[in-house]
């Protein structure tokens, strides 16, 4: 949302919204895949895709708002670590 009201028309915008698109729908296929499939394999693979999303979402906004990407570190490290 910071990125959206602050940054519309910073070059990296598209990227970035694609990334977050990308990571709810990987947010939301985990819960799927983990709780209703009981697919932990993949599962697992979805938890590793989100890490990278979240570590390409810091990259990409850290030149934009390096307070911005800031506030993403504790999330990428809890996805890291989970």
């Amino acid at each position: 949302v910071l990125i959206w009201n602050k940054h519309k028309r910073h070059r990296n915008f598209t990227i970035i919204m694609g990334l977050f698109a990308v990571n709810a729908f990987l947010n939301i296929l985990w819960t799927l895949l983990f709780f209703r499939h009981h697919a932990i394999e993949f599962a697992l693979l979805d938890c590793i895709a989100l890490a990278i999303v979240c570590l390409l979402l810091i990259y990409y906004i850290w030149p934009v708002s390096r307070k911005i990407a800031a506030l993403l570190i504790p999330y990428a490290a809890w996805t890291i670590f989970a």
